[in-house]
């Protein structure tokens, strides 16, 4: 049982551009492309890195840290630096604005494994690496 949320007026997200906008505490981009536009999790599934700025091009946008592209409509990434696709939200238009699905009590999650420091050799653990706690986007 999800409700649309108006996000932003259609006319301010020109063609092959994004715009990150932030509903209940959840960064989500905003893709227009081909004349349709789509929602995404703004949050790069390789590298934690935000997608925005990003170049999209074909149905897919561009991770600007490394390059990974997502599938607009679909979320799954192309090429080998992760299989973890991106959440994607239903979009809506109406009355010239773009409104986003959620839903009461879902939230974003990944198909990544979180492990504490301590389980991991310290090799292993990526300085970079930055947990984004126990908030979630809800979807």
């Amino acid at each position: 049982m999800g409700d649309y949320i108006p996000v932003l007026e259609l006319q301010s997200l020109a063609s092959n551009s994004s715009e990150v906008v932030t509903v209940e505490g959840c960064e989500i981009l905003l893709c227009h492309a081909d004349g349709e536009v789509f929602a995404l999790e703004n949050r790069c599934t390789h590298q934690q890195a935000p997608l925005s700025g990003g170049r999209i091009r074909r149905g897919h946008v561009s991770c600007p840290l490394h390059g990974v592209r997502f599938n607009l409509r679909t979320g799954e990434p192309v090429g080998q630096l992760t299989r973890v696709p991106l959440k994607t939200f239903d979009v809506q238009i109406d009355g010239g604005m773009i409104a986003v699905k959620v839903s009461e009590g879902t939230r974003l999650t990944s198909a990544l494994t979180v492990f504490s420091s301590a389980q991991l050799p310290s090799s292993s653990v990526d300085p970079a690496f930055r947990w984004h706690g126990p908030q979630g986007c809800p979807v």
